[in-house]
């Protein structure tokens, strides 16, 4: 029999072989990587240890479901939620447990549902659940049991620079000497605006950024938590990433912030966008914010760009700066799935979930 049931911090050792086996070793280097900072330091948590549910087949986990908190704000005011990530069925383990079940006669634990579908409508899952860049096989079980995509939503990117692309074929050196001509050909990076109430910040996120939070959270009918805490945790104390903080300032006030990470991966340097936040309604500062960190990623040498965007002004402002949509193999988008909540606009970024 198949039972369905909350994670614990001790099933760790199964959880990370199950995702080894499932995703492979990469995937579950880096899960194991992040552990103590993902599960144990999160200041959202209720309390520290592994949060998520599992399939248990006599001892033997064959199915995972992480479930991270979301912190969640409708209108303001705080929600339970969790962002679904790391879901996963080892589908030979799984048969081994079903087999097993039917030729002792008994019930599989699962009431007709599938080991995913389970999973998902656990009752420590909650009602609201979140998820984005969901497998096409995932999707077909999310939307089986009631999620729904969100509209607008999706990831996108722009190139910034041909310099690595002309370095396999002239050299680093000469690349670096023609790629400033050569960059013409691509969309233009947007003009710089606001440009001396854009800095760079290296320290904590200190109280200005509560003080922002408090300020704008009334103003989203949906966003998920970006106080000073918060942000510190999941951007200065990542145990992986380096990132960078812009912010934009008015006086002494805090009028909004990006940050974006750059790192090497296929031997090219690649940018992410993972927060954009100021009011909703201020389309200056995002594009002023979006334009100072292309033009920064450009001069670190990044050669592609990539941000999510999850509602109409966001998709704005990176659309106005040469966004456009980024596509599967398959030529589809992945917008993000949602269950249990109805909005018209959800306010996530890149580094939202298990991304960034």
């Amino acid at each position: 029999m198949i039972t369905i049931r909350s994670a614990l911090d001790s099933d760790r050792g199964q959880v990370l072989t199950r995702i080894f086996e499932v995703f492979g070793p990469a995937p579950a280097a880096e899960a194991e990587r992040l552990w103590q900072w993902q599960w144990h330091r999160d200041p959202r948590l209720p309390l520290p240890g592994y949060h998520g549910v599992v399939a248990d087949w006599e001892g033997t986990i064959v199915g995972n479901l992480a479930l991270i908190p979301a912190g969640l704000y409708l209108h303001g005011r705080p929600v339970d939620a969790h962002w679904c990530v790391s879901a996963l069925v080892h589908w030979g383990l799984a048969r081994q447990a079903l087999r097993a079940a039917k030729r002792a006669g008994e019930e599989t634990g699962l009431a007709g549902r599938g080991i995913a579908e389970a999973l998902f409508d656990a009752q420590a899952a909650g009602d609201i659940q979140l998820g984005k860049h969901i497998a096409r096989t995932m999707r077909a079980v999310l939307t089986r049991i009631g999620f729904e995509d969100l509209a607008n939503s999706g990831s996108l990117h722009r190139r910034v620079s041909l310099q690595h692309r002309l370095a396999r074929g002239i050299g680093a050196v000469p690349a670096s000497l023609v790629a400033p001509l050569a960059n013409l050909a691509l969309p233009r990076l947007p003009r710089m605006r606001l440009s001396d109430d854009i800095s760079v910040m290296d320290g904590p996120f200190d109280r200005r950024f509560d003080e922002l939070w408090a300020r704008l959270r009334d103003r989203f009918s949906a966003v998920t938590l970006r106080d000073g805490a918060t942000l510190q945790w999941r951007y200065r104390e990542h145990p992986v990433f380096d990132y960078k903080v812009l912010t934009l300032t008015d006086g002494d006030l805090l009028r909004g912030y990006l940050i974006y990470s750059q790192f090497e991966r296929d031997e090219r340097q690649r940018g992410k966008i993972v927060d954009l936040f100021t009011d909703p309604a201020d389309g200056e500062a995002m594009g002023a914010l979006v334009a100072a960190a292309l033009r920064a990623m450009r001069r670190g040498g990044v050669e592609r760009v990539e941000a999510f965007a999850s509602t109409d002004y966001l998709n704005r402002a990176l659309k106005g700066a040469g966004f456009t949509p980024r596509l599967t193999k398959a030529g589809q988008m992945q917008p993000m799935m949602v269950r249990g909540v109805s909005c018209a606009s959800l306010h996530v970024g890149q580094g939202d979930g298990d991304g960034g």
